[in-house]
């Protein structure tokens, strides 16, 4: 029961995690209005030619869902983020992210899902120079923080899919189109950028054994081209995303693995805008990672757990060579009160960038909650 919870946790973060993108996969059902708060602080120092510089971001989202009706529920989530890079210069991007609101409708026994989602511009989406390069840094898919920006657009995003349950097996596929809105970019400045309007597909299955669990998703992703005034600036082509978890529990431990490899297009550049050659995904090499946790009851209301990441990033198209982090940690969860848990861990970060040119080394530190009404 207690490690249901548990999982009940991950998933609730990977729904979050979604809000900002089109989303074609089926949420976990929310039966009671349910509150998912979280503080996380991620620092990395860097080391090259005898110089360092430290960059480091927290960031503490809150999202609420509420089940209007047992077919129907209402999420809204929001981020609050402080960063900071020096690099013998200080520069910080601080705020109050954009509001992301959605709604998520099962029907036909819970084998259909529509959901609507928009992104309420709120954040502050027009950034200075030294902002502008703090967020560039940020998006360094290697180091792994969370955000890059506070704001965006009005966007608008549409999805649907379905899953049909086969014995242990279910299988489930969806399609999202997401339409992103534009913004200015740059202080002082009145140019609109426009990101790309952004297509998913995606296909998944999941097989249920009792105590192993087996789970896999391919995303598709296709781009349309990011406009700057109008005129296109750059495309980014499609990408593919697959994920694979194993899930085995035994008496009181249970371990979590999963595999994630994301390959990207080259990015096609119709008229390049300095300033925004740093928003191209398709400059971030392909990127492979692993994660494993390992968590141990200790009692009715503890859980221990060790934690483990991997992150691999080939060469990309602006010259950045290839990149590789590592973590290792642990931490526990607390059930206080029926209904909520309590999640802290901590974590020692190790790795390296352009082809080992940059030394990394970091740590990290999460604390989350989850109160179930």
């Amino acid at each position: 029961m207690y490690i249901k919870q548990v999982l009940a946790v991950i998933f609730t973060a990977l729904i979050v995690a979604s809000m900002a993108t089109s989303q074609t996969e089926p949420q976990r059902r929310i039966r009671y209005p349910t509150i998912l708060s979280d503080f996380s602080f991620r620092s990395w120092n860097m080391e090259e030619a005898g110089s360092e510089s430290n960059l480091t971001e927290i960031i503490t989202p809150i999202t609420i869902h509420y089940p209007v009706i047992r077919s129907f529920t209402l999420t809204m989530a929001t981020t609050g983020m402080l960063s900071s890079l020096d690099a013998g210069t200080k520069s910080s991007l601080n705020g109050i992210a954009d509001i992301q609101v959605r709604g998520f409708y099962k029907t036909a026994g819970d084998h259909i899902f529509i959901s609507v989602g928009l992104n309420l511009p709120g954040g502050r989406n027009s950034l200075s120079k030294d902002e502008l390069e703090l967020s560039r840094a940020l998006s360094n898919s290697v180091l792994a923080f969370e955000r890059n920006r506070l704001g965006g657009g009005f966007d608008i995003d549409v999805s649907g899919g379905s899953a049909a349950a086969f014995g242990p097996l279910v299988i489930g596929g969806g399609v999202g189109y997401l339409i992103k809105g534009k913004y200015e970019f740059q202080e002082n400045s009145e140019s609109q950028y426009k990101p790309g309007n952004e297509l998913n597909l995606t296909a998944g299955a999941d097989l249920d054994m009792g105590r192993l669990m087996l789970r896999t998703d391919v995303i598709y992703s296709i781009y349309s081209p990011n406009q700057m005034d109008g005129n296109d600036a750059f495309s980014e082509g499609s990408k593919l995303s697959a994920e694979g978890m194993l899930y085995f529990s035994a008496g009181p431990m249970t371990l979590l693995v999963s595999a994630r490899e994301i390959l990207r297009d080259k990015v096609a550049y119709q008229s390049p805008v300095s300033f925004l050659v740093g928003e191209a995904e398709g400059n971030i090499g392909n990127q492979l990672s692993f994660d494993g946790v390992i968590y141990l009851r200790a009692g009715s209301r503890l859980v221990l757990k060790a934690i483990s990441e991997a992150r691999f990033v080939g060469e990309a198209e602006d010259g950045a060579e290839e990149a590789f982090m590592a973590g290792f940690g642990g931490g526990l969860m607390i059930m206080p009160l029926r209904g909520m848990v309590m999640d802290l861990t901590g974590q020692y970060l190790t790795g390296h960038a352009q082809g080992g040119s940059i030394g990394l080394s970091g740590y990290g530190a999460t604390a989350s909650l989850k109160w179930e009404f």
